[in-house]
């Protein structure tokens, strides 16, 4: 083992963090970083959606931007993706150098976003897993939460009542809403927003 050698660990950040924060170039004594709040990251972890994909080359989406990661990505368009790796400037364009690319499940992406904002001290915000929701249902989960906010009068809205306006595909994404915790059904069939 090289003497001085110091392996930085991954630090878990949004798409936006690559993209704003200052990029400090290194040289041949200290490798590059990102300042993130007034602190030194080298190395980061991503997890979005891979919007597009070419040899060698993917775009990572993760509600907050896009970026480029040099990296094989065995998925399609479309998948989860969890990048660790270090950014670099490359041209105008700041890009990821994946070191470790993996396809991995859509809960990851919503784990991985609220760990980001809850570490940033911020409120957890619409994001990017509603894009992936709607791809399959056509409705969003802030749909449907503001459905039953807006039609709640105390009482809890029935699911039937959500399911005539947003449509058939609305029940089973009410079901996931319910396991996550997102809504809460106070008795067989009626559900309320968990504020």
């Amino acid at each position: 083992m090289m003497a001085g050698f110091i392996r930085h660990p991954s630090v878990k950040l949004s798409v936006i963090h690559i993209l704003k924060s200052p990029f400090i170039r290194g040289d041949d004594e200290k490798p590059s970083f990102l300042l993130v709040n007034e602190k030194r990251v080298y190395r980061v972890m991503l997890t979005g959606f891979v919007s597009e994909k070419n040899q060698g080359v993917f775009t990572l989406d993760d509600g907050t931007g896009a970026v480029s990661v040099f990296g094989e990505f065995s998925g399609e368009p479309g998948d989860c993706a969890r990048v660790i790796g270090r950014v670099r400037d490359y041209g105008n364009e700041r890009i990821v150098s994946g070191e470790i690319v993996r396809r991995c499940a859509n809960e990851w992406a919503l784990l991985h976003r609220k760990e980001v904002v809850l570490n940033e001290g911020e409120e957890v915000k619409e994001g990017y897993v509603d894009v992936e929701v709607k791809r399959r249902t056509g409705i969003t989960n802030s749909d449907i939460i503001r459905e039953v906010s807006e039609k709640d009068n105390g009482e809890g809205v029935s699911v039937e009542e959500v399911v005539r306006s947003l449509g058939a595909e609305a029940e089973s994404e009410i079901k996931r809403l319910i396991e996550e915790g997102e809504l809460f059904e106070i008795r067989p069939g009626f559900v309320k927003v968990l504020k």
